[in-house]
């Protein structure tokens, strides 16, 4: 028995796969930015996976968020000692950006 596909499961399909290689591509350049801007990062145990990555974009998708994520990302990199303090890029990453938010709550509180 043969399977049947209709255009519309076609189409949808290939919008499917053009927005994942598009995906791809948007993650091949972060790897590349960070092999330019944060090389020190690369030396960690763990890099950044596609899924990771894909979370960070699902909140950080806007030009203040992923200008906000490459700055935590150089200042990660100019941190003396980071390649033996950290093992894990995400992780990291995600414990940098909540110290920031902690700190924005402290100061609202107190003022």
């Amino acid at each position: 028995s043969t399977i049947k596909y209709s255009k519309e499961d076609i189409n949808t399909e290939q919008k499917n796969v053009s927005k994942y290689l598009l995906f791809e591509k948007k993650f091949k350049a972060f790897n590349t930015w960070l092999s330019e801007n944060a090389k020190s990062l690369l030396k960690l145990p763990e890099q950044m996976t596609i899924q990771e990555y894909a979370e960070l974009l699902k909140k950080y998708d806007s030009k203040d968020g992923r200008e906000y994520i490459k700055k935590k990302l150089e200042q990660m990199h100019n941190t003396k000692y980071v390649t033996e303090k950290y093992r894990n890029v995400y992780s990291t990453l995600m414990t940098w950006i909540q110290m920031d938010e902690d700190l924005k709550k402290n100061k609202l509180i107190r003022n």
